[in-house]
């Protein structure tokens, strides 16, 4: 089961013994053992917590060492002590059916509009991009898995082939996303407005997760009229 937390929203994961933190890894899963390695040896005969981020908040949970390489002093193998390994598989399932869901359909492009960008989560129509360290208001007109067409205002004309964040603050529950994209193609409106093709690098999770959700309110909508 060796998928990388991150890609199905696990991430900031660290070890907790006594008052110490520990930075950690988690390389692999099975069955119902953790293998992790550390930034450094753990103390030993201790009680120790795995801590990790899902959904913005923090969980942590109590784990036994069931295994220690001598030859490679920051490998672990851990067993957790309450249900982590099935939640865990709970998430991987997910992100595997929309994985294969998005793909299917990752080239169509989806209107947002006023009356449509709550549907993606959104907590308001206007946004952000990111441009040399500066952040500029944005409207997201249209997105797909790996693209997205922003309208912005009042920022310097951004050349094709630069690199750019979309900043994008959604709702239930609170997230942020700094999703990053290069611009493909510029057309210039006014003075003030300029619109944006985006290639979406590495797409991620809430990314992922906010698009399939929206491509299902769009599907229930086509068919209802």
């Amino acid at each position: 089961m060796a998928i990388e937390l991150k890609k199905v929203g696990i991430d900031s994961c660290f070890l907790q013994v006594k008052n110490t933190s520990f930075f950690c890894q988690v390389i692999d899963i099975k069955e119902n053992v953790l293998e992790i390695i550390t930034n450094e040896a753990l103390p030993e005969d201790e009680q120790i917590y795995f801590f990790y981020r899902t959904d913005d908040e923090y969980y942590g949970i109590e784990i036994k060492k069931i295994h220690h390489t001598r030859d490679y002093t920051q490998y672990y193998e851990f067993q957790p002590l309450q249900s982590f390994i099935p939640f865990v598989k709970n998430k991987i399932t997910a992100y595997v059916q929309r994985e294969k869901a998005l793909e299917k359909r990752k080239e169509e492009r989806f209107s947002i509009s006023l009356e449509t960008y709550s549907q993606f989560g959104l907590t308001n129509p206007q946004q952000y991009v990111l441009f040399n360290t500066n952040r500029y208001p944005c409207f997201l007109s249209n997105i797909s898995l790996h693209g997205a067409h922003i309208i912005s205002m009042k920022i310097p004309k951004i050349a094709s082939k630069k690199f750019v964040s979309l900043y994008l603050h959604f709702k239930s529950p609170t997230e942020t996303l700094i999703q990053s994209a290069l611009v493909t193609r510029i057309d210039s409106k006014t003075a003030d407005f300029n619109a944006y093709s985006l290639h979406v690098l590495e797409p991620q999770a809430i990314w992922k997760e906010r698009l399939e959700g929206y491509i299902k309110e769009n599907d229930k909508k086509e068919k209802t009229e």
